[in-house]
C-alpha cells in the first residue's frame, strides 16, 4: 500500500526514482536546469511584452537553444542514454520532498524485495518441515522399540552378572596356598669340624668404597653449585672473570651504614688527639692510593665511580673514597651525579635544597651551592638538588661540561656519583669528560651475567675503564688483624 501511494505522488518507478535521485545529485545538471528554468521564467515575462520577432525574445530563446543541448549531454553523462527515452518526472527540478519521497520509495521497493526472499525461504523450509513431519512417526516408533530391547538386554546382563559371581564362589578353594616356597633349608656357616664362621667388615674395601662415592658427589655438587652460583662471592671470583685491573678491595663492615663523623673513634697520644684508622678507612686509603699510582704521567683529577646494578655500594665507595682522599691532604669534591636516586645528602647529613640541577637550569653561583662537610678537611660536597624529570638531558647539556672544566680549576680530586650502567647513559656521559671511570662490584650481589652487559655497553661508548673496586669482601680483614 505504502509503495502504491508513494509511486501515484511521484509518478515514477523505483528504477527510475533511482535515475532522477542520479541527476539531482549531480552539481552540473541542476546547475543547468536552474539556468534553464530562469530562461523560461524570462521568456514567459517578456513575451507579454514583445512579440516573438522582437530581439529581445530572440536573444533568451537562442541562449535557451544553446542550454537544451548542454543539459542533454549532461543527462547522457549521468544516465547513459539520451533524455528523449527518459520520463520527464526524472529530468525536471526535485526538490527535498520529492528526494525524500524518493528515498522512501526505493527502501519501500527494497524491502518488498526482501519479504519475496524470506517467504521463499520459508516456503522450502515448511516443505522440507513437512517431509520430515511424514517420516518423523515411523522414527519414533523405531525409538520406542529399541529402548525396550535395551531394557531386556540390560535385564539379562544383570541375572547373568549375578550367576556369574555364584558360580565363581562355588569354584574358589576354601584354603589359599601360600604366596612362597621353600627351593632349600636355611644353612649357618660353620667349619668342618662345625665351628661358626665369624663375618666382619672389610674396612680397606668399604673405605675406599666409600672415598670413590664421596669424591663422586663432591665433583657433582661442585658442578651444580657452580652453575648456581650467578654473583660474585670472593675476590678470586672477580679477578679471575673480569679482565680489569683490581684497585681495591673494600671489608665487610658496619661502618658503611654510619656517617663519616662517627665512623673512627679517636686515640691520645701526648694528649694530642689523633683518629684511629679502621680497616674499613685504610681500605679506601689504599684504594686513594692505587688511584694515584695508576696513571704514571700524572694523578687521576676526575673520575666516575657507578655499577653495573643498583645496591652494589657505588654510593658508599664514592663518599668514603673521597672521605680518605681528604685525609690524605687532597682537596676534594664529592659531587652526586645520581639525579635519578640521589643518596650521597642523607648519608653526609647535609640539607639538598640547592644543589647540581640547579646550577644546571638557574646558573648560580658555586660558591652557594657547594658545602663542605663538618668536622672534614678538603672534604666537599655537590647534591644532587631539586627533582628533575629528564636527568639525561642535563648531563648532556654543554652547561655540564662547562661546569665540569670549571671544577677542575678549584679541587684536586673530583668523584662523580651515577646511576648504574644498565639501561642508563648517566655514567657514559659525564665519564668522557673525566679520567675515567671505576666500576663497584657487590660480592654476594653483582649478577655476573649484569655486570658482562655493562662492560659491553661502556665498551661500546669508548668510555675509560680505570678499574674496579670490589666491595663488601669477608676474608679480607684478617689478613691485617695483629695491626
Amino acid at each position: 500500500s505504502q509503495y502504491q501511494t508513494l509511486q501515484k505522488q511521484l509518478g515514477l518507478k523505483p528504477d527510475q526514482a533511482l535515475l532522477a535521485s542520479a541527476l539531482s545529485q549531480s552539481p552540473q545538471y541542476q546547475s543547468l536546469l536552474q539556468e534553464l528554468l530562469q530562461l523560461e521564467t524570462k521568456i514567459a515575462i517578456e513575451s507579454s511584452r514583445f512579440k516573438e520577432t522582437a530581439p529581445q525574445i530572440q536573444v533568451l530563446l537562442d541562449q535557451r537553444a544553446k542550454l537544451l543541448p548542454l543539459l542533454e549531454q549532461e543527462a547522457k553523462r549521468i544516465l547513459g542514454q539520451d533524455s528523449n527515452q527518459v520520463d520527464p518526472n526524472m529530468i525536471r527540478f526535485q526538490d527535498s520532498v520529492r528526494m525524500e519521497l524518493i528515498q522512501q520509495l526505493v527502501m519501500t521497493a527494497n524491502y518488498i524485495e526482501m519479504l519475496k526472499v524470506r517467504n521463499e525461504v520459508l516456503e522450502k523450509a515448511t516443505q522440507e518441515f513437512n517431509q520430515y513431519a511424514q517420516v518423523f512417526p515411523g522414527v519414533f516408533s523405531r525409538y520406542y522399540e529399541l529402548q525396550k530391547q535395551l531394557k531386556t538386554t540390560e535385564n539379562q546382563l544383570e541375572e547373568l552378572n549375578q550367576k556369574y559371581q555364584e558360580m565363581q564362589l562355588e569354584v574358589v578353594p576354601q584354603t589359599k596356598p601360600e604366596p612362597w616356597e621353600l627351593i632349600a633349608p636355611p644353612r649357618i656357616p660353620s667349619q668342618v669340624n662345625g665351628e661358626l664362621i665369624a663375618v666382619s667388615p672389610n674396612i680397606p674395601l668399604n673405605l675406599a668404597l666409600g672415598g670413590l662415592a664421596g669424591l663422586f658427589l663432591g665433583v657433582i655438587t661442585a658442578q651444580v653449585l657452580e652453575r648456581l652460583n650467578k654473583v660474585y662471592r670472593t675476590t678470586h671470583e672477580v679477578t679471575d672473570s673480569i679482565p680489569l685491573p683490581l684497585l681495591g678491595v673494600i671489608p665487610a663492615s658496619n661502618e658503611a651504614l654510619m656517617l663519616p663523623a662517627a665512623v673512627a673513634p679517636t686515640i691520645n697520644i701526648s694528649n694530642i688527639t689523633y683518629p684511629a684508622c679502621s680497616p674499613f678507612q685504610e681500605a679506601f686509603r689504599t684504594l686513594n692510593a692505587n688511584l694515584r699510582l695508576l696513571n704514571p704521567e700524572g694523578s687521576v683529577r676526575s673520575c666516575v665511580i657507578t655499577s653495573a646494578t643498583p645496591a652494589d655500594g657505588k654510593s658508599t665507595i664514592a663518599m668514603n673514597l673521597a672521605q680518605g682522599a681528604a685525609a690524605m691532604g687532597q682537596r676534594v669534591l664529592l659531587v652526586d651525579a645520581d639525579l635519578r636516586c640521589p643518596r650521597i645528602h642523607t648519608m653526609l647529613d647535609v640539607p639538598n635544597h640547592l644543589g647540581l640541577t640547579n646550577i644546571l637550569t638557574q646558573k648560580l653561583e658555586l660558591e652557594t651551592i657547594i658545602k663542605s662537610v663538618a668536622n672534614e678537611d678538603n672534604f666537599y660536597v655537590l647534591t644532587a638538588g631539586d627533582f628533575y624529570p629528564d636527568p639525561t638531558r642535563l648531563l648532556s647539556s654543554p652547561r655540564m661540561q662547562e661546569l665540569m672544566k670549571q671544577l677542575q680549576e678549584f679541587f684536586d680530586l673530583i668523584i662523580y656519583d651515577t646511576a648504574p650502567v644498565l639501561g642508563l647513559a648517566d655514567a657514559n656521559l659525564l665519564a668522557p669528560h673525566t679520567d675515567g671511570l671505576m666500576m663497584v662490584v657487590g660480592l654476594g650481589k653483582t649478577d655476573r651475567e649484569a655486570f658482562s652487559l655493562a662492560l659491553r655497553e661502556i665498551n661500546t661508548a669508548g668510555v675509560a675503564v680505570l678499574g674496579m673496586v670490589a666491595n663488601g669482601d669477608k676474608q679480607e680483614t684478617h689478613y691485617y688483624r695483629d695491626y
